[in-house]
């Protein structure tokens, strides 16, 4: 079960298939709705813009390469994609650039 903001999880994603994500959502939001999620990739020719986050191999065990969340590139977990399996979760420092990263995806940052 999806708890808490910072969690990877794999999801089954429509017409793409088994995707990893990183659960954006405060705990309050996913015990009662469907959590926000942000896609992670492993190619991302826009790594310059201030909405994606590298992720090295090494900051979540279950991922085995390095990889991109992308803070531009949200869905929701729940019936139309579920979360399959939990991988692990980010770093607080990661999870503070990843909170940057949304606010500047929404205009909340200067």
């Amino acid at each position: 079960m999806i708890v808490d903001a910072g969690e990877v999880w794999w999801f089954e994603l429509p017409r793409v298939g088994r995707k990893p994500g990183v659960v954006c959502s405060r705990r309050a939001v996913n015990l009662r709705l469907m959590p926000v999620v942000a896609r992670i990739t492993t190619v991302d020719p826009e790594r310059a813009l201030p909405t994606v986050v590298e992720l090295p191999a090494d900051e979540v065990e279950g991922l085995g390469e390095d990889g991109f969340v992308l803070a531009h590139d949200l869905f929701l977990a729940g019936l139309a994609a579920p979360a399959v399996a939990p991988v692990g979760r980010l770093s607080a420092r990661k999870l503070v650039e990843l909170r940057g990263a949304l606010a500047w995806t929404f205009g909340l940052a200067d």
